[in-house]
């Protein structure tokens, strides 16, 4: 993305109204568009992955992305966060027989902490180590998710 498509974008916001939502959706495109300029094509890819996998945790769950990365404390939104990280950490750490992706580099995409992706990791490790029914359902979800992964 060069200046003129970004000026084009910044033209386009304050010719119309914009919702807050449609503006936060603009300041992202550009965010990402820069971001992407000054990563190492590695980390490009590596986030790319990551965003792939989370987008078939949002298709399982019938959600939005936005709802994963966003600040929301909504106790199910939370779970499938949560969730969320594992199952990143599943196929791009757990399974290869090379690591690539480190935990910092979830976080950054996910916009969270290094803390807080290892606390999901345990928390999910935890929760189908206690509850079958969570454990069933964990590996449902990494089943689907297996078959329609191409990295």
């Amino acid at each position: 993305m060069n200046s003129i498509q970004i000026n084009n974008i910044l033209n386009s916001i304050n010719e119309k109204e914009t919702t807050l939502e449609q503006f936060n959706g603009y300041l992202r495109i550009i965010a990402d568009k820069l971001f992407f300029k000054t990563l190492p094509l590695n980390e490009v890819i590596n986030r790319q992955k990551i965003i792939k996998i989370a987008n078939l945790v949002c298709d399982f769950y019938n959600i939005k992305l936005d709802h994963l990365i966003e600040q929301n404390k909504k106790e199910y939104i939370c779970e499938i966060r949560h969730v969320n990280v594992y199952i990143i950490k599943y196929f791009l750490i757990q399974i290869p027989k090379k690591k690539t992706v480190s935990i910092t580099q979830i976080g950054k995409v996910m916009q969270r902490t290094h803390g807080t992706i290892l606390h999901s990791i345990k928390y999910v490790q935890t929760q189908s180590e206690i509850d079958l029914k969570y454990n069933v359902r964990l590996n449902d979800l990494i089943n689907t998710i297996d078959k329609q992964l191409i990295i």
